[in-house]
């Protein structure tokens, strides 16, 4: 839903605002807009609102995200062995994810070079077809949370999730 906000400003931060938006190809409404949405990124800014009992829309969907990735990632462990999650994790050992891959793609991508140049199915004694096929199986979102989660670990110094 949108309301109306009107603010006052000067003629010379206005001309200055306008000349921007013309450089940008936006309107000040979008520029007033995305600034406030960016307030709503500031602790300090947020720190206020919670005192006086709001909730940003952006905090409530942060905590819903929380809540769905750890449900997730829950879900996730129980689809694979200690084995097979240990197998995934030495081979992500150093992974850097970027969202223009897609992670079920990414995730199974590794781990097929993992067992190919460094036999980890060996290692870790883990059936390679059927570990394959569970990746194969699972969502683009489990996927994600499952790299989130073994990337984490890693960069917290082993003491992420797993």
């Amino acid at each position: 839903m949108k309301t109306n906000l009107t603010i006052t400003i000067d003629s010379e931060l206005k001309k200055r605002v306008k000349a921007y938006c013309n450089l940008k190809g936006v309107t000040m409404s979008e520029i007033i807009s995305n600034f406030l949405w960016s307030l709503l990124e500031d602790k300090e800014f947020e720190e206020v609102f919670t005192k006086e009992g709001f909730r940003s829309p952006l905090k409530q969907w942060k905590e819903a995200f929380d809540m769905l990735r750890k449900e997730t990632l829950n879900e996730v462990k129980q689809l694979f062995s200690s084995n097979e999650i240990s197998l995934m994790m030495d081979a992500l050992n150093g992974f850097i994810y970027t969202a223009e891959v897609n992670p079920r793609e990414a995730l199974l991508s590794e781990v097929i070079d993992a067992i190919k140049y460094q036999k980890l199915d060996e290692k870790w004694g883990v059936d390679k077809d059927k570990l394959l096929s569970k990746l194969a199986s699972i969502s683009s979102f489990q996927a994600f949370v499952l790299l989130q989660a073994i990337i984490q670990y890693w960069e917290e110094g082993k003491s992420g999730e797993f």
